[in-house]
């Protein structure tokens, strides 16, 4: 069974429009943070979230030459 980890959080903002956005971040506070990714969807950043958490290299996957 994998370790399930908790380094990847949701955390709400908005765009330059005022539109809101939710970034995926790895790190602990808002400052000593990354993003790693921004979604328009809650629903999408936090599934994206939780399989980041099952698997840090989630987006790497499948992304060969052939």
């Amino acid at each position: 069974m994998p370790k399930i980890r908790n380094d990847y959080t949701v955390h709400e903002t908005t765009d330059t429009a005022g539109e809101p956005r939710w970034q995926i971040r790895i790190g602990g506070t808002s400052k000593g943070s990354y993003n790693v990714t921004t979604c328009r969807a809650k629903e999408i950043a936090d599934y994206q979230a939780e399989q980041l958490n099952l698997d840090p290299y989630y987006f790497s996957r499948g992304q060969t030459r052939a």
